[in-house]
């Protein structure tokens, strides 16, 4: 669809269009005040959320209707919500209804916007059904989205400022049902996940895994993927690389992981020339970086760098072979 390529500020921003108002205000002075009728609103122009109409006409009408009234005891923010179910439809409109007046201080109404506010005060953007399926798209199937799971899709939702009742139940059917992610499809076991022999280890940063990927179809001169991880935080650094020599990964250690991170206690990688070699002894012992190697037959001992690998292998799968 054409709108899946707009961004989300992009998506946010209505098309203003101004027309006269639909109903006549009395002009008094600013000390006066009056109180109009509660059947007043069911004369304003109805907004669904098309693109022809203007939310901020009908939104301004019905802010002024709504600020008028002064039941005893009734919060406005309620009395919007009751009037007004902000183009919700089906299930959420009957959420928003049967929403207790008790509940109405988590809500807040700005202009266009209906907000929610948490338990820890953040306030998140309520999304209406017409958004839902751009908002997940954008935070799952874009270049930043990465392609990952519904837990992980849902959290970045929500710690973007945005919420819906049913968030974590749609983002579910959604991935469930995008093609290029089932197509990808991977069964992870538990044994690719853990490793036979826990390391120990105390601080973060302290363990790295590394490990070269590729060779992949040269791209801008570069054919290889050089990442390192850490095994306490899960905290991933990878580079682009034109060869997999030890030079290559002598000048990453030193500038993506010392320099940045610290000198590690324990560094794992396989048995590759391009980590067993004389620089990269020589640059380890001056450190006094512990070097445990795994072999062949036991890749586990590396079992956070290979799970990224594959991690890392199903994106780059799903974003240049749609098909």
């Amino acid at each position: 669809m054409e709108n899946n390529d707009r961004t989300l500020k992009e998506l946010a921003t209505p098309d203003v269009v101004y027309q006269p108002w639909c109903i006549q205000y009395p002009q008094l002075e600013p000390a006066q005040t009056y109180e109009l009728k509660s059947g007043l609103i069911h004369l304003l122009p109805k907004f669904h959320g098309l693109a022809g109409e203007d939310p901020h006409k009908h939104l301004k009408e019905f802010h002024v209707v709504c600020s008028t009234m002064r039941p005893q005891g009734i919060l406005e923010d309620y009395i919007k919500m009751k009037a007004f179910p902000f183009s919700l439809d089906g299930a959420a409109k009957d959420w928003l209804e049967g929403l207790a007046v008790s509940s109405a201080k988590y809500y807040i109404w700005d202009d266009l916007y209906l907000w929610k506010r948490g338990s820890d005060q953040v306030i998140c953007r309520c999304i209406p059904d017409f958004e839902i399926s751009l908002v997940l798209h954008f935070f799952h199937a874009t270049t930043g989205g990465g392609h990952h799971g519904s837990t992980r899709t849902t959290r970045k939702v929500l710690d973007c400022g945005f919420y819906w009742p049913t968030t974590f139940r749609d983002a579910h059917q959604f991935i469930s049902a995008y093609e290029q992610c089932q197509r990808a499809r991977i069964a992870m076991s538990r044994r690719h996940e853990m490793l036979q022999h826990p390391i120990l280890f105390c601080e973060v940063f302290d363990v790295w895994g590394i490990d070269f990927m590729g060779p992949f179809p040269v791209s801008n001169g570069y054919s290889y993927i050089l990442l390192a991880v850490d095994y306490m935080s899960r905290w991933l650094e990878a580079v682009a690389t034109k060869t997999n020599d030890a030079k290559v990964v002598v000048n990453f250690l030193k500038s993506n992981i010392f320099y940045r991170f610290g000198v590690p206690k324990t560094l794992i990688s396989d048995q590759g020339s391009h980590f067993c070699n004389r620089a990269m002894t020589s640059l380890l012992e001056k450190y006094g970086v512990v070097h445990r190697i795994a072999t062949a037959y036991h890749p586990q001992t590396n079992s956070q760098a290979e799970v990224f690998n594959k991690e890392i292998k199903k994106i780059l799968q799903k974003l240049t072979n749609p098909d």
